[in-house]
Order: structure tokens, then sequence, then C-alpha cells
């Protein structure tokens, strides 16, 4: 999904959104996917839980 300022200097922005209704094990799922995935070096991922800021 794209950011409400998806071109910011130059550079793109998305955002993904990950509900889960699975408590704790849905958490350790999401994290350790998170953990083993891994980018380029041109990439710049934030994980920002609980947010409060999602328009």
């Amino acid at each position: 999904m794209k950011c409400v300022l998806y071109k910011l200097n130059s550079e793109y922005r998305f955002q993904i959104i990950i509900k889960n209704n699975m408590n704790k094990k849905g958490q350790y799922l999401i994290s350790t996917f998170i953990k083993n995935t891994t980018a380029a070096n041109d990439i710049k991922m934030i994980i920002d839980v609980d947010p409060v800021d999602i328009i």
C-alpha cells in the first residue's frame, strides 16, 4: 500500500499492514519471518508495532 507521502526526498515509500488474531503465536511467526528476511542494501525497513498514525 502506498504511503500518504509515497515519494519523499526522491525515495519511494510503501507500508505493509499485518493484522493477526493469533496473539503470541502470530507475533512469533511474524517476528521470525522479519528476522529471516533480507533486503537489498538500498532498502530500509522500519517496523512500527501498533502504530497510531495510520490513515
